[in-house]
């Protein structure tokens, strides 16, 4: 009698194991024309916490559109290109197109456009909920383009955001509340509409690798506004402001009190900074007292009538900046078309930079370059830093592995900090040695047998590196696959 009725309890307990354990399992809704759900309005009360919702390129209309997303960890995705979210005058909860009210939604692949409510605050997405992900999505002619987030940590990659506004001043293409973190990198945020480029009250905000611009027509305010201090990171950006902006501030700091945790910090490294206002300006408006430290190296500044910085920070730390009028001076590739990378007649800013060193355990130094539209590279930095957003390599003193030298050397890594590099040419007195971006010899690498050399950057604790290879008056480097560089 026990056996057996130990055996029902068995098959319940069972049975209510595998109940509960259903819905931990997470579920993928397809969502297109000939999916189970035609649109994206469908599964917005079916999803569960870590679902994912593939949704088939395409546009998709009004109300069909509009989701209201409560749950945690969705991960939402056009597949097979870009699913379009077109509201045409449709909401939900008089927010926007789509509402993130659940935490850590990661939304990929998706275009937004059309946001319009009774408020004029109509956003693509509206953050309610706390963090968000948003790669390779493009929001354009919205009220606002994101809007929201209050708490947590949000990071914006390789996205474009364009004529977002509603005219009022009081909206923008990114607009983000009191976020622990904002990310922003690799994206091109342009043309907003009377408002900010990119508005941020978020306590932490990196600003990385982004083109920020207003260009010939557009009537944008400023680039970018972080109205309550906290620490700002700001590395390898261009901004560029055009003959129409509604504000001769560029940048600003702090304009609206200092009410975000300290420290109050700002680190402006390497960026390019083009004003074609034509008259008056302001690159920088910091505040006058309770700004701790402004860090600003390696910036190019471009405006026959702008003064660079107006405010009193406790620390003002200036190195190798460069001001200059008119941007014919500096040769960049194609001002028409907003392109500064630098050219072989930009001896002004080659080679000038300075190694602007660590905040914690991060490296201040660039480590990418923005691609337009929406992408990035690796900085290939050796010897010392060029000033700006761009790195002209060709002038850095070293000749790359091209042409004659195609095949000098191979490297194979062997363990997490071990390479193993062999030399392949007719060159004779060959030495290899490991450079970090700065220029700074870290070590020499050890010569194994005939012309391979073992490479070790153990002892190393951050940095992006090259082997470089001395032989016959020649020198040629390589970056190493390895990246050992710690990011927000």
């Amino acid at each position: 009698m026990n056996t057996f009725r130990n055996l029902v309890l068995f098959c319940i307990n069972l049975f209510i194991i595998i109940i509960l354990s259903i819905r931990v399992l997470a579920f993928t809704y397809q969502v297109g024309p000939t999916r189970p759900y035609q649109n994206p309005s469908q599964v917005g009360g079916l999803v569960g916490d870590n679902d994912t919702v593939e949704i088939d390129a395409g546009l998709y209309l009004g109300q069909d559109a509009c989701v209201v997303w409560l749950k945690d960890n969705l991960v939402i995705r056009g597949v097979g290109g870009i699913a379009h979210m077109e509201a045409a005058g449709a909401s939900v909860w008089g927010k926007g197109i789509w509402v993130a009210a659940g935490n850590g939604l990661f939304i990929e692949n998706v275009e937004f456009s059309g946001a319009s409510v009774p408020d004029n605050n109509g956003a693509g997405i509206r953050l309610d909920g706390i963090g968000l992900t948003v790669k390779n999505c493009y929001f354009h002619d919205n009220e606002n383009g994101i809007l929201g987030g209050a708490s947590g940590e949000i990071l914006i990659e390789r996205s474009e955001f364009a004529h977002n506004g509603y005219g009022d001043g009081y909206s923008h293409n990114i607009y983000i509340n009191h976020a622990q973190r904002l990310t922003v990198r690799y994206c091109y945020l342009h043309h907003a509409h009377i408002g900010h480029e990119l508005k941020s009250r978020a306590h932490e905000n990196y600003i990385l690798y982004n083109r920020i611009s207003n260009e010939s027509n557009g009537d944008a305010s400023r680039e970018l506004d972080l109205p309550n201090g906290g620490l700002a990171v700001v590395i390898g950006n261009i901004f560029q402001q055009g003959p129409l902006t509604e504000n001769g501030n560029m940048l600003a700091y702090g304009a609206e009190g200092l009410s975000n945790n300290p420290p109050h910090e700002m680190y402006l490294i390497n960026n390019t900074l083009i004003d074609e206002r034509g008259f008056g300006g302001l690159f920088l408006d910091l505040p006058f007292s309770g700004m701790d430290l402004f860090k600003a190296w390696n910036n190019i500044f471009v405006s026959p009538t702008a003064v660079w910085m107006a405010g009193a920070p406790a620390i003002l730390d200036s190195c190798a900046n460069l001001l200059v009028p008119d941007k014919t001076q500096l040769f960049f590739l194609d001002t028409l078309g907003y392109d500064y990378h630098l050219t072989s007649g930009s001896t002004l800013a080659t080679d000038h930079g300075t190694d602007p060193g660590f905040l914690g355990s991060m490296s201040l130094l660039p480590a990418f370059e923005y691609v337009h539209p929406s992408d990035y590279v690796p900085r290939s930095l050796f010897l010392n830093p060029d000033i700006g957003a761009y790195e002209y390599n060709q002038a850095t003193g070293y000749q790359s592995i091209s042409g004659t030298y195609a095949n000098s050397f191979s490297l194979r890594q062997v363990s997490a900090s071990v390479f193993y590099l062999e030399v392949h040419n007719s060159l004779s007195n060959n030495e290899v040695s490991v450079f970090d971006m700065a220029g700074r010899k870290v070590c020499q690498a050890e010569k194994r047998q005939g012309n391979i050399f073992r490479i070790d950057l153990s002892g190393l604790t951050g940095g992006i590196y090259f082997a470089v290879l001395f032989a016959d008056g020649k020198t040629i480097a390589a970056k190493l696959p390895m990246t050992v560089r710690i990011y927000p």
